[in-house]
């Protein structure tokens, strides 16, 4: 009879182990929404650890700017004679009340590591090269949302009026990122994430920036 529980109690644990989803983990991964930890000195470019993108069932809500670069203009210089008929954009995350609404609300392993790593950031911002029609397409667009495929193909959707349009995201585009720290509560009952960016001493949502120039 022991020997009896003693295989099922190791069948459990196997099964346990072959559902359980392992944390993804991409090493100097820079997309929007990608979370984990950020290393930088002044002798090296910026390194970013990925633990995991958020996966979210909805478009996010981004909006572009072309006048706003985190590289030296001597840094500028140099990418773009590597890549002259590109254009840059700088695309930023708007609203992070429904991240962290999304995070909170559906905890995993990926929600689990931010609480316990309170240095775990989250990419906000990203600075990625574009051609010119892509570059008009996502500048003169009434609404942007990032979007993901079925495939996990990550995409910009432009929504003109009633025209609706995507453009892929490419990694290799991305040559420069932002990033936030979350802020986390802890406490005997209840652990969650309230902020992003902002000081804990503060427990008011972010509010949305409102594009008034697109209406």
């Amino acid at each position: 009879m022991k020997k009896i529980i003693s295989l099922l109690l190791l069948l459990m644990l196997c099964s346990c182990s072959i559902f359980k989803s392992p944390v993804e983990k991409k090493e100097g991964f820079k997309m929007i929404t990608a979370i984990g930890n950020y290393e930088s000195n002044g002798l090296n470019s910026a390194r970013f650890e990925s633990k995991g993108l958020l996966d979210s069932r909805y478009d996010i809500e981004i909006y572009a700017t072309q006048d706003s670069l985190k590289t030296s203009l001597t840094d500028v210089k140099k990418i773009f004679k590597k890549r002259p008929k590109k254009a840059y954009l700088k695309l930023s995350l708007i609203n992070s009340v429904e991240i962290i609404e999304h995070l909170n609300s559906e905890f995993s392993d990926l929600s689990a590591y931010i609480i316990e790593n309170p240095e775990t950031q989250i990419i906000t911002d990203i600075y990625v090269f574009m051609n010119s029609a892509q570059s008009n397409q996502i500048l003169n667009a009434n609404a942007l949302f990032l979007n993901k495929t079925q495939e996990g193909i990550y995409r910009i959707k432009t929504v003109n009026g009633v025209e609706v349009d995507y453009i892929t995201l490419n990694q290799k585009d991305v040559f420069d990122f932002s990033s936030e720290k979350f802020c986390v509560v802890k406490n005997y009952y209840d652990s969650k994430i309230i902020s992003i960016g902002e000081g804990c001493k503060s427990k008011k949502k972010k509010t949305k920036k409102e594009r008034y120039d697109r209406f």
